[in-house]
């Protein structure tokens, strides 16, 4: 198992005062926070039982939120989990993934024995015939988002494949995300979830798949009893009834993103892949990304992503997701004096 990844800032030597590595939301409401940790707080109490063993009520719950059946939803223990469970049901097809594109599609996939077939842009995999399809949409690490009625198409064009559509951070996107309504008359189509990127609690592990019930119950078949923690499933509930960023405040945050990947662009040396999220890749052609990283985790504390390890990107990429203006222009800075 790969342990390259963002937000890992434990793994550094010096301490860590800006994180552009994580692709969450980087700014959550205090409100929220503070009420989330309250109502956290209580359940404390309640730990000493076991929690829900298919966590039945938060399930119906999410379910009626997203106008489906329950019998089209399944939680889990965050996206990580989802992509494990789905690759070993379906191991008998090969899987088919495109680069660059998440690692864990790839890494599950030989954890159970799958072929893995070139699926060629990860932005927009091939649907090779009979193929079990990961498609990242918005794609990490390109943030570059499919919009809707293309993704459907591509599925409806394919009905021998399945499609795994991890929509881990289409909240980000101004696209409209295919919908839950959409998966669930489709026999090819699973859409992955997380509960926990949109208020920054990655921490917790929290995410759901729907698809069609025929298509969802042979996970639930296979799933372990109790892997959702009582904590998450009550910080589940409760983030149901709130709302996340606005969407102004997205908007506001996706500009953000496009002023500092043109700032730095215009450093030499360095190119910029554009995207449709708050997050994108760039490249440097002095040195490897880790050395970049490690530089700047040390001499100003900020820790961004090295993406050399995304298969189909060298080891020069590295990806950031936009801050706000201030913490934006100190990354800046520090890049530019690194590239001289």
């Amino acid at each position: 198992m790969h342990h390259a990844h963002g937000d890992d800032a434990y793994r550094q030597a010096h301490p860590v005062r800006l994180d552009f590595s994580s692709n969450v939301w980087p700014t959550p409401a205090v409100a929220t926070q503070t009420a989330l940790q309250a109502h956290l707080a209580a359940e404390l109490t309640r730990i000493d039982h076991y929690p829900e063993a298919m966590a039945e009520t938060f399930t119906a719950e999410l379910a009626a939120q997203l106008a489906v059946p329950a019998e089209a939803v399944w939680v889990c223990n965050g996206a990580a989990d989802a992509i494990d469970r789905i690759a070993l049901i379906w191991r008998e097809r090969p899987a088919a993934i495109g680069r660059p594109t998440f690692a864990e599609y790839a890494e599950a996939a030989r954890r159970h024995g799958q072929v893995v077939m070139d699926a060629g842009d990860g932005d927009a995999p091939d649907a090779t015939p009979g193929a079990l399809v990961w498609w990242c949409n918005p794609n990490n690490p390109t943030g570059t988002v499919t919009p809707r009625d293309e993704v459907l198409a591509r599925v409806d064009a394919a009905p021998d494949g399945l499609f795994v559509v991890d929509q881990a951070y289409a909240d980000f996107a101004a696209e409209p995300a295919v919908s839950a309504a959409d998966a669930v008359v489709r026999p090819n189509l699973l859409l992955v979830r997380s509960m926990t990127k949109l208020h920054a609690l990655p921490g917790l592990r929290l995410g759901y798949v729907v698809g069609a019930p025929v298509l969802v119950e042979r996970l639930r078949e296979r799933a372990v009893p109790w892997a959702v923690n009582r904590l998450a499933l009550a910080a589940g509930r409760f983030l149901l009834g709130r709302s996340g960023p606005s969407a102004d405040e997205m908007a506001q945050r996706r500009r953000e993103a496009r002023t500092l990947a043109g700032v730095l662009a215009q450093v030499r040396g360095i190119t910029v892949r554009p995207s449709g999220t708050h997050y994108f890749l760039w490249r440097n052609n002095k040195a490897p990304a880790a050395r970049l990283k490690a530089d700047l985790v040390r001499e100003h504390g900020i820790l961004i992503r090295d993406a050399g390890n995304f298969d189909g990107l060298d080891a020069h990429w590295a990806r950031v997701a936009a801050r706000g203006e201030d913490d934006d222009q100190t990354l800046v800075e520090a890049v530019w004096r690194w590239m001289l």
